[in-house]
């Protein structure tokens, strides 16, 4: 980096001047105000000519740059502030400037999004400079307050780079602040946001139209939205029109994922100046057509933010209510936690469904003793209450008895059998209720039903259709899906697989619910997986995938994204991990249960990456749940997983680990559970394949069949779980498809054409696709990127 008094030039930036000045080729910078654009201009220019107009102070006059330049040195023009250029003569000449051989222009504009300029990108290259090559990061933040002395905590630098995405002006502000040597606290932080505050009301904000501001502070409301959602609460008819207005304004509004999203920084400051303007009252109008727009949308958690935060406490009961009222795989209780702990006893204790709903989230919650007291008052109430009250009541108990986590399932099959006397006997409706809990399996899903599996075919031909009576659409297609499955854990053949399967998905999608016919094609993707099939597995969950999306079921998307990934496992697919982990949950940061199937996922990440600490924390969290929860299978394969973990980090207590889970796993004859592991397992099981056959309780044949079905898993997929670099994990989804589309034989420039890319961005992600691969050409960069998986 280059330095003056007050600035720092990133390198990146300096060069692609250069390089453009060099060929006269004009030049486009954009970002947003504060990031150094004009002062970047200024120090290139240090010691050499050129023309300055901007467009901050009117219309400037470009008449005055000599028409022809011929024979003399090109001339260098800069205009600035080109978001303000409204004039269409203007914007013509600046047109005509840039198709000049005798001109090097150089545009700087907070606006990347200019529909009048659009036109010049069909007949002349820019180079172009976004703010992404201006801004920031944690260390450059870091090396520049360096050159005052300044010094911060490693979270406060995170903190400046979050919320100001490396913004040069905020750090110039704190610098102003701050003697030489001093160190940055919350004070003075806080100090400079003000001054920031200031600066955008009274420099960037009078440039935007009265009807643009009104539009976003009453979008500040939420954190990102779309046309629709907007509409919804400003009751504006022309939204479209103001967010066009927004990007040619200035790019501190951005698109990313079909949502609009402010910059925080600005958003902060809209929340505290729409306070000012509307009057809080008006504010709260706005949030609660929010909170409604999420409500239609069954996004329960937003919401009752929004009703919270327009005072609409009656909203958030009547919500509460509603949440309990559905199965836990469908339901909030996590989310809304804090919701129902505010919650007092009297407003619990008179309301069978409240009642119900406190059971159940605490269980989840594993809170297991306040689980049961709720469940006390329950049965209390339904003793002491009569008529509708007192069926609602028994109908809860019942639910309960089957669906509560922490209750396990060994006492399952008997209280089934005991339902169908109290729905006709006593009129008793058991209220919706899934066993599945949006699993892709249904043997390892809501509860663990391993011990069901022992006596498979009789409990399917005896209690199959009481199942699906019981359960009403949630049953349906489940008893064929289950007993597919028990068959397909115990290493049956496709050929009697397959069909129960297919048999129980077409009874889900005829009167079922998707959460069964989810359970189903999990089920199928691991059996064309067993088969040597990726291909089929891979476009048989992502046509899964793009189905949830079409028929509104959001909350199965996250599952299913994990299933996609497991199936990228087995390709070694890096960037695939790469994409899943910025999604993936913080076992860090809170652990539920309810996202154990995703959990699992991840430790296969970890082992991928060689992360094994985290992989060996993680799989002490799901043990201490499984133990307490009586999860046999979930146990299994905690003791499969740790023991691979154990054997790469050289300890020999893998041997017992291993040995301890396979007598586990025998008593049910499964062998799917280990070998679906394949070359990830099979080292251990050659390891230990002496000890196993001669150990009691391990049956030596069923040893035998699962060594070779985990042979042949090892030799279909040589790259699943094989630890990789850690480093390879920081490829971005661009610098992947720029690999991709060089692996098909394009050009830079064709790949920019075609992903509609600047130039210099796709030249940057090459050049540092070549350092991270530690190649020197696309040709080697290509090999590096096959051999490990990335494309």
């Amino acid at each position: 980096m280059a330095r003056s008094s007050n600035y720092i030039c990133p390198e990146d930036a300096f060069q692609i001047l250069k390089k453009a000045g060099t060929m006269g080729t004009p030049v486009f910078i954009s970002g947003f105000a504060g990031f150094g654009k004009t002062e970047l201009i200024k120090q290139f220019f240090a010691s050499r000519k050129y023309m300055y107009f901007s467009c901050r102070s009117g219309e400037p006059d470009l008449s005055v740059i000599p028409s022809s330049n011929e024979g003399k040195r090109r001339m260098s023009v800069v205009i600035d502030d080109l978001q303000l250029m409204f004039a269409p003569k203007n914007q013509e000449r600046v047109l005509d400037l840039a198709m000049r051989k005798d001109v090097w222009l150089i545009l700087i504009s907070r606006s990347r999004d200019l529909n009048w300029f659009g036109r010049i990108y069909m007949d002349r290259s820019f180079s172009m400079i976004d703010e992404e090559l201006l801004q920031f990061d944690t260390a450059k933040t870091r090396q520049y307050l360096a050159l005052s002395h300044i010094t911060a905590s490693e979270e406060m630098l995170h903190k400046i780079t979050a919320v100001t995405n490396g913004n040069v002006y905020f750090l110039r502000g704190i610098m102003h602040q701050l003697p030489e040597g001093g160190r940055i606290t919350e004070k003075n932080y806080q100090t400079v946001r003000k001054v920031y505050d200031r600066y955008l009301e009274y420099v960037i904000m009078p440039d935007w139209p009265r009807s643009l501001l009104d539009f976003m502070m009453q979008m500040s409301v939420v954190d990102e939205f779309n046309a629709e959602l907007a509409e919804f609460v400003t009751g504006n008819p022309y939204v479209s029109q103001i967010i066009n207005e927004a990007f040619e304004t200035g790019n501190f509004i951005y698109h990313d994922d079909e949502y609009y999203r402010i910059r925080p920084i600005v958003l902060d400051f809209l929340r505290k100046k729409a306070d000012e303007f509307f009057g809080t009252l008006n504010m709260n109008d706005y949030a609660y057509n929010a909170g409604l727009y999420y409500e239609l949308h069954d996004d329960i958690p937003r919401a009752l933010r929004l009703y919270e935060k327009s005072g609409k406490i009656g909203r958030i009961h009547e919500l509460l209510v509603r949440n309990s009222r559905r199965n836990p795989s469908n339901s909030y209780y996590y989310d809304l936690r804090k919701y129902y702990l505010k919650l007092p006893k009297t407003e619990i204790i008179g309301d069978p469904i409240m009642m119900s709903g406190m059971s159940m989230m605490y269980s989840l919650l594993m809170e297991t003793e306040n689980s049961e007291y709720w469940y006390g008052q329950l049965q209390s109430y339904a003793e002491t209450s009569s008529g509708i009250r007192k069926r609602e009541a028994i109908g809860r108990l019942l639910y309960l008895d089957i669906a509560l986590p922490h209750r396990g399932s060994a006492s399952t099959a008997g209280i089934l059998g005991k339902i169908p006397s109290y729905m006709v006997d006593q009129g008793i409706r058991l209220p919706e209720f899934s066993i599945t809990s949006n699993m892709p399996s249904v043997m390892n899903s809501g509860k663990d039903f391993c011990e069901w599996s022992k006596s498979d075919t009789e409990i399917f031909k005896n209690s199959g259709y009481l199942l699906q009576e019981i359960l009403g659409r949630y049953g349906k297609g489940i008893a064929s899906i289950s007993l597919g499955e028990s068959y397909y854990e115990k290493g049956e053949s496709s050929r009697l697989t397959m069909p129960l399967i297919n048999q129980g998905i077409l009874e889900a999608e005829h009167g079922g619910v998707m959460e069964s016919v989810f359970s189903g094609i999990g089920i199928m993707c691991r059996i064309h997986l067993s088969d040597g099939d990726l291909k089929t597995a891979e476009q048989l969950a992502e046509s899964f995938e793009a189905r949830c999306r079409e028929q509104g079921e959001p909350a199965l998307i996250p599952n299913v994204r994990a299933l996609r990934l497991r199936i990228a496992l087995y390709n070694g697919n890096q960037a695939a991990i790469t994409r899943w982990l910025k999604e993936a949950p913080d076992e860090t940061h809170e652990f539920f249960i309810m996202e154990r199937y995703r959990y699992l996922t991840k430790i296969r990440t970890y082992l991928t990456a060689n992360e094994l600490t985290s992989a060996r924390s993680l799989l002490d969290k799901l043990s201490y749940y499984a133990e307490k929860y009586d999860r046999h299978y979930l146990t299994m394969e905690i003791g499969l997983l740790r023991a691979i973990v154990q054997y790469r980090s050289g300890s020999k207590s893998f041997k017992n680990t291993l040995i301890g889970a396979l007598a586990k796993i025998c008593t049910y004859k499964f062998t799917r559970l280990i070998s679906r592991e394949g070359i990830a397992v099979y080292p251990l099981l050659k390891a230990i394949r002496e000890q196993a056959i001669h150990t009691a309780g391990i049956d030596p044949d069923w040893f035998r069949r699962v060594y070779l079905e985990t042979e042949e898993m090892a030799i279909h997929y040589p790259l699943y779980l094989k630890p990789q670099n850690t480093g390879l994990l920081n490829f971005s989804e661009h610098a992947i498809t720029v690999l991709k589309l060089q692996a098909e034989g394009l050009t830079l420039q064709q790949i920019a054409d075609r992903e509609h890319m600047k130039l210099e961005t796709v030249r940057y992600h090459a050049k540092t696709n070549y350092k991270k691969l530690n190649v020197n050409g696309k040709a080697d960069a290509v090999l590096a990127a096959r051999n490990l998986g990335l494309i």
